[in-house]
């Protein structure tokens, strides 16, 4: 049996919001197309959990998350995912982050802010982690359908990344915001 790369990206969807990823499994096999296509071989996942690790990891070779606080479980069940753990917004958390990636391009960004974040903190994380990404690379932004300050941020913020890079797509009922950082968009193919 051949799996085509879409339905491996369905499945791994499936698995991740199986597994306890906040999203939906349309949003994240949209997502997860996007990263596929454009052949990532860094991503950063910052506030979605080890399920949403895990997913990632299934698709790219070098993962790196960042959550609040430590998982649970063993640094065993993360495999080859470095976990940096800090709050996501602590300069201390963004500067560890960046000596981390310092010598690679990250590809693709995905930011899960807190459901009870205020705009202005979403957009200081956008502006701290977005700054990371390669030129041709993808920010994806969690929450924008469904939490006040993510919502509030993306309103305001929309009409700005439509002006300076291209929106591939906005997803709900979670919402995605899925953005194309300016420059060069080759993949690593």
């Amino acid at each position: 049996m051949t799996v085509t790369a879409s339905t491996f990206c369905q499945l791994t969807a499936h698995q991740a919001v199986s597994n306890g990823a906040v999203a939906s499994v349309d949003e994240l096999w949209a997502l997860a197309e996007m990263v596929d296509a454009m052949k990532a071989r860094m991503l950063v996942d910052v506030g979605g959990g080890l399920a949403m690790r895990r997913a990632w990891w299934s698709m790219v070779t070098t993962v790196v998350g960042v959550d609040p606080a430590p998982a649970v479980l063993t640094g065993a069940d993360e495999g080859p995912v470095t976990v940096l753990h800090g709050h996501p917004g602590d300069r201390v958390t963004v500067s560890r982050l960046t000596d981390q990636v310092a010598r690679s391009r990250v590809d693709v960004m995905a930011l899960h802010p807190q459901p009870d974040d205020p705009a202005a903190e979403v957009q200081r994380l956008v502006a701290s982690y977005e700054r990371l990404v390669r030129p041709g690379g993808l920010l994806a932004v969690f929450g924008i359908a469904r939490h006040s300050g993510v919502r509030a941020w993306w309103e305001s913020s929309r009409n700005a990344y439509k002006q300076r890079s291209e929106l591939v797509a906005v997803v709900e009922p979670i919402g995605v915001a899925v953005i194309h950082t300016p420059g060069e968009g080759a993949s690593h193919g």
